[in-house]
């Protein structure tokens, strides 16, 4: 038996195999696997079960998770392969939520034995690039030296090619070609530099998947840095925080979403409904799910790359910048330029946030309710590109 080819039988997918001896295994966790064999006709399979059924019409619909939908479609493929109704046999595992699944039955230490497994998952996620991280540290200094800054960017090949092929593009139409990095900087201003230096960088970071918490290709990402150009011109308007130092702080907010995206994409159905129709906050549909929310493993991921202090505090607290220990005006800008980029661009991810005490927290940092429009015109057309570097001409 050891011997024996095995094949893993992922969530929401099934397998089967006709005439040939193989172990069928799925790790099932609170979900269900139903295995059916007939003997005679030496065919079987094992599907892997994620809920009952879809969990609303505006769900990502994935037949193959729904018992409703995918055990059908199972049953017709056994058929196909000459599988017999009356002689097949049934095997189902799953423990306690076997058979019709509630609601509230899916919570059950769903959330106790996921948090074990992004404990692993920070340990073994592959850091940003050295080069990201010195270039972050150096701009929350108070006086960061040009020169050493254009030499950290000089270092990496990826961020030289795309800056020069930025500056050469038809956005800017130069007579001139831009053949070094010197004549970029020339060319585009040191913060300008920096930004798109940062942005590419974590580009490569967040990815450009549309699972999970992304509601389109490269949602997350997307978001990120639209929260980085506003957090920015916040920053510029209060005159209470450096604005470089206010986009990084927005490009990184969410960095923990990297490590649950892929747990938030198992969840989906239950974490939409929650969000959407039973509107439960964020943080909470998180830690019901998974036992944790983004904001506490981001902050947890930022002490790991040893972060400066101003970014850990920010990215730990952005959802609820009253708990923030210093910097508390920066987390404040983020949480307004975070709240402005879910309210009025929800297209890209799954993110809500909160708006109680808004009033509050607006006077914080200096503005009031009467002035939010004026806020939220702040939002640069650049932020709803394709290339959210283009921002940077704006």
């Amino acid at each position: 038996m050891n011997n024996l080819r095995k094949h893993h039988v992922t969530s929401g997918s099934y397998y089967i195999s006709r005439n040939t001896a193989l172990i069928l295994q799925a790790f099932l966790g609170t979900c269900v696997g139903v295995a059916l064999y007939d003997e005679e006709a030496d065919v079987g399979g094992l599907i892997h079960l994620l809920l009952p059924e879809p969990a609303s019409e505006g769900s990502s619909f994935q037949p193959g998770k729904y018992a409703s939908t995918g055990f059908p479609i199972f049953l017709r493929a056994l058929y196909d392969e000459g599988a017999s109704k009356n002689r097949l046999k049934a095997f189902i595992a799953g423990g306690a939520l076997v058979g019709p699944l509630a609601s509230r039955d899916l919570h059950l230490d769903i959330g106790g034995r996921t948090v074990e497994t992004v404990m692993r998952s920070m340990e073994e996620i592959q850091p940003i690039p050295q080069v990201a991280l010195k270039i972050l540290r150096l701009i929350n200094e108070e006086e960061h030296d040009i020169k050493e800054l254009t030499e950290e960017i000089r270092q990496d090949q990826v961020i030289c090619a795309k800056t020069l092929k930025f500056c050469n593009s038809a956005v800017f139409g130069c007579i001139k070609k831009i053949e070094s990095l010197e004549h970029a900087l020339a060319f585009l201003g040191f913060k300008n530099l920096v930004k798109l230096a940062i942005s590419t960088l974590m580009g490569n970071f967040y990815g450009r998947s549309d699972a999970g918490y992304s509601l389109c290709k490269g949602g997350l990402y997307h978001h990120a840095v639209g929260t980085a150009i506003i957090s920015e011109k916040l920053a510029n308007l209060t005159a209470k925080v450096k604005p470089g130092l206010a986009f990084t702080a927005g490009l990184l907010h969410d960095i923990g979403k990297v490590v649950l995206d892929q747990y938030i994409a198992s969840a989906y159905p239950l974490f939409y409904r929650q969000l959407f129709e039973e509107e439960t906050d964020f943080s909470a549909a998180e830690k019901t799910n998974l036992g944790i929310d983004h904001t506490q493993v981001g902050g947890d991921l930022a002490v790991r790359w040893s972060l400066p202090d101003s970014l850990i505090d920010t990215i730990r607290h952005h959802h609820k910048p009253e708990n923030a220990l210093r910097n508390f005006e920066l987390t404040y800008i983020v949480y307004l330029a975070d709240l402005l980029m879910s309210r009025f661009h929800a297209g890209l991810e799954l993110e809500r946030l909160s708006t109680e005490t808004l009033s509050t927290k607006l006077g914080t940092i200096g503005f009031s309710t009467e002035k939010f429009s004026d806020i939220v015109d702040l939002i640069p057309a650049g932020v709803f590109k394709s290339e959210p570097e283009l921002a940077l001409t704006k």
